[in-house]
């Protein structure tokens, strides 16, 4: 903790954190005129999980799954439920990058029940789940995406 700069920390409280909120707040306004709906966070596997070097980043999205529940409480009376998609090791971005380092995949792998990562599809099906009315009494949930990580 003591290489993360003050800055950095910031900058990325501001983009997750305060970026949700603002987008949350912003959206109740359409949602009460359209009767209610549906809201999804996005969190991450680290939201939940201990990752050295990454405080500000666990943090941030630990923060985004509270201000989740605490929304989905907030909002539930305007019919407005709040919930919070939070992906694993996906084959994107990061995920990708990690596991093409065989020494941290060689690392990461084991915790994963499927041995393998999470595609887009995978994470997209859970959001239209959570954004349709099958999930009409699903509120304040964060729903991992994550092969059964074990981490």
């Amino acid at each position: 903790m003591e290489a993360l700069a003050e800055e950095d920390w910031t900058q990325t409280f501001d983009t997750n954190v305060h970026g949700t909120f603002r987008t949350v707040k912003a959206a109740v306004p359409y949602l009460e005129r359209a009767g209610g709906g549906r809201i999804i966070t996005l969190s991450s596997a680290l939201g939940a999980r201990v990752a050295p070097g990454a405080a500000g980043y666990c943090a941030s999205k630990s923060a985004i799954e509270m201000l989740t529940k605490v929304s989905a409480i907030e909002l539930a009376e305007r019919k407005i439920t709040v919930n919070c998609l939070s992906p694993g090791l996906i084959d994107e971005g990061m995920g990708r990058a990690l596991a093409q380092t065989p020494v941290v995949w060689d690392k990461y792998r084991p915790k994963l029940a499927s041995g393998r990562l999470g595609t887009g599809a995978e994470v997209a099906a859970a959001a239209v789940f959570l954004a349709s009315e099958a999930s009409s009494y699903v509120n304040g949930l964060v729903l991992e995406v994550n092969g059964g990580l074990d981490w």
